[in-house]
């Protein structure tokens, strides 16, 4: 089945996405005019089946290479991280004082009794 993979990462193929389905939600299918955004399988398989796809398994099973990534695309492992902080413990606040007219349990107190 010939396709095309688009992978959204810069502001070129995120106005590619966009022209396409509307909104920048991925993944989204296009067969021909129709497009399905975000993944739900029976949506796909009616949308492929309609364009005369044959259903997975009915034919051998190509050879066909992963494609390639596209020009400039750096991997999350390789960009650069931001310099991590650490991070310090927050200190509860104390609790309010209460006045006279104020209850003497919590509300969630009140319902284990």
């Amino acid at each position: 089945m010939p396709f095309s993979e688009v992978q959204v990462w810069n502001e070129e193929t995120n106005a590619q996405l966009k022209e396409i389905s509307q909104s920048n939600e991925v993944p989204v299918l296009t067969v021909g005019r129709s497009v399905q955004k975000g993944f739900e399988q029976a949506a796909y398989d009616t949308l492929l089946d309609s364009a005369g796809y044959p259903r997975a398994g009915l034919l051998p099973e190509g050879q066909q290479a992963a494609p390639e990534p596209p020009k400039g695309y750096v991997p999350p492992q390789q960009r650069a991280e931001p310099s991590r902080q650490s991070a310090e413990p927050v200190k509860p606040e104390p609790a309010p004082k209460l006045g006279p007219y104020a209850p003497r349990f919590s509300a969630a107190e009140e319902q284990k009794k």
